[in-house]
Parts: structure tokens; C-alpha cells; sequence
């Protein structure tokens, strides 16, 4: 008996089965149509489970080698380097020599001086020592220090009915100006029964 093969165009009916439908690698408009999706997840995850959850969620099959290109490609590599670290030194030292405290973020994500510390401590060099050895480097793109905005002043609970009466009052008058209901005249506020 001769085995007889039939094609899917012949039965019409896809073979195409969800896991056969994305076999093949990750092509460059996989990458860019799927751009944002990555950098959230790599934002709070690690490579590994970044990558199992876009192949079991989005079928997007791709290396380790590939997701660190594009990783190092769109600039959301977690490593610390060398010239960042040396210049959030410089750039904390600059601040606090001014007497200002300073807000670190490196590639957006926030960063803790203590955490600058611990590097070079890992690195078996002090901060003092980084320090003494300033290089005149411009500060890399990825590093961002500010001085943080001030929170706003608050009126102080025993000042705050007074204020309020006072703004109201405030308000008053100068509705009244605005409308037309009084006037100024020779330096005199009038009303609308004072008569000139």
C-alpha cells in the first residue's frame, strides 16, 4: 500500500501549530516592534527570565548573545563601569564641596552613593584614593547628578486659618476691582454707594 502525503493547501488547513509558529530567531523588526516590552522587563529582571518570558508570552526566540547586543545597543546595560563610577565621584565631591547633596541616576536608574562606595571597596580602592587621582574626563552620558528640588514650604497648622481669611479677603477685593463694583478715584477705594 502506497503511503499518500497531502499538503495543507490540498486539505486546506494551516499545520502552522502555535509552537511551530515562531521558531525562528528574532529578526531586527522583532527587535524594534518589541523594543519597549524589553526594556521594562529588563528593567526589573533579570537577563534569563526576561528572556523566558518573551519566548513563552510572545513566541520572541533570541540568544544571550543577542539580547546583550541590543541590550548594549538602546544603552540598558545594568554593569556599572569604570569611568561612571570614577565620575559620580568627581561629580559627588564637586557637590559636596558646595554644600549640596546630590541625586545620582546612571542609564535613569536611581543610584545610592553607598552603592558607588561598595563598588570601589569591592575593587580594593577607597573613594578617597579615586579621588586623588582625578582625571579631567568629561562626565559619561549616562551619569545624571542633581541637586534635588526642595520640598515646598507648608504653612504651619497655628498660621493656617489666619491665612486662609486673609487670601479670602484678598480675593475679595481684588474680584471686586476686576468686576467693576469698585473703584479706585484720587487714591480712594469706592464702592457702588459712595457717591463722588
Amino acid at each position: 500500500m502506497a503511503a499518500t502525503s497531502y499538503s495543507s493547501e490540498a486539505v486546506g488547513t494551516s499545520l502552522v501549530t502555535p509552537d511551530s509558529k515562531r521558531s525562528a530567531w528574532a529578526t531586527e523588526q522583532d527587535w524594534t516592534r518589541h523594543h519597549a516590552l524589553i526594556r521594562q522587563l529588563y528593567e526589573k529582571n533579570p537577563l534569563p527570565k526576561v528572556m523566558r518570558l518573551m519566548e513563552s508570552q510572545h513566541g520572541f526566540k533570541a540568544t544571550t548573545k543577542m539580547y546583550k547586543t541590543h541590550v548594549n545597543k538602546w544603552g540598558l546595560d545594568k554593569k556599572n563601569k569604570e569611568n561612571e563610577m570614577r565620575a559620580i565621584v568627581r561629580k559627588h565631591k564637586q557637590r559636596a564641596d558646595l554644600g549640596k547633596r546630590c541625586i545620582l541616576r546612571v542609564r535613569g536608574r536611581p543610584m545610592d552613593f553607598a552603592e558607588v562606595v561598595r563598588y570601589w571597596h569591592r575593587k580594593g580602592v577607597s573613594v578617597d584614593d579615586v579621588i586623588s587621582r582625578r582625571t579631567a574626563s568629561p562626565t559619561p552620558e549616562a551619569v545624571e547628578c542633581f541637586t534635588p528640588v526642595p520640598s515646598p514650604i507648608t504653612t504651619p497648622q497655628v498660621l493656617a486659618t489666619p491665612e486662609r481669611i486673609y487670601r479670602n479677603v484678598r480675593d475679595y477685593f481684588a474680584g471686586s476691582f476686576d468686576a467693576g463694583t469698585w473703584t479706585r478715584k484720587n487714591g480712594l477705594s469706592r464702592g457702588p454707594q459712595d457717591s463722588y
